[in-house]
């Protein structure tokens, strides 16, 4: 009897201890469902997608673990929507922030471009060049093929912009045949 009473108890802890872990998973993928469904929305109903994300509470860090750096993207693709340009930077400063503690390699570069376009073509800042690089650290570490060719291609749109047409081209021509070789580019 002693035995059996001992056994219940064990499992009656385990349980017990294991009661907050799944509920706290729970209640995190309770939330995911909000960022797949603005991302499914984004491009054709771009303030339904933005009423998804405001669904989701405060901290992100408790409610959307390991998924954070997908809401600040969607959040920087819908104030890029909007025209709010103040709002994609600070949103994509926020993705860079979180793709890397997530080691969302692939959104990390696609952070660190968008930063780069919007420090260079914006404002005309040379420390874009800074998030070019990083970019490519991030892409090469996703082994992010498209990725990578839009790095190569902003390095050529960098001489291009600064009038030096020929060093443009010997960055782009060598690697035609690279270019020709993705399929799977949508462009």
């Amino acid at each position: 009897m002693k035995f059996k009473i001992l056994i219940n108890s064990i499992f009656l802890t385990i349980f017990l201890i294991s009661l907050p872990q799944s509920a706290q998973q729970i209640n995190s993928n309770k939330y995911y469902k909000y960022i797949d469904s603005a991302s499914n929305r984004i491009d054709n109903y771009p303030k339904i997608a933005d009423e998804f994300l405001d669904t989701i509470p405060f901290p992100l860090e408790k409610k959307i673990k390991g998924r954070i750096s997908n809401y600040y993207h969607l959040k920087a693709v819908l104030s890029s929507h909007l025209n709010n340009d103040a709002e994609v930077y600070h949103y994509n400063i926020l993705l860079l922030k979180y793709a890397k503690k997530e080691k969302n390699y692939e959104m990390a570069g696609a952070a660190s471009i968008e930063l780069f376009y919007n420090l260079f073509i914006v404002r005309k800042d040379s420390t874009a060049l800074d998030y070019l690089q990083k970019a490519e650290k991030f892409y090469t570490l996703d082994n992010n093929k498209l990725g990578l060719i839009d790095v190569m291609q902003m390095k050529a749109f960098v001489e291009f912009y600064n009038k030096n047409y020929s060093k443009s081209n010997e960055l782009l021509i060598p690697k035609i045949a690279y270019y020709k070789s993705v399929k799977e580019d949508s462009f």
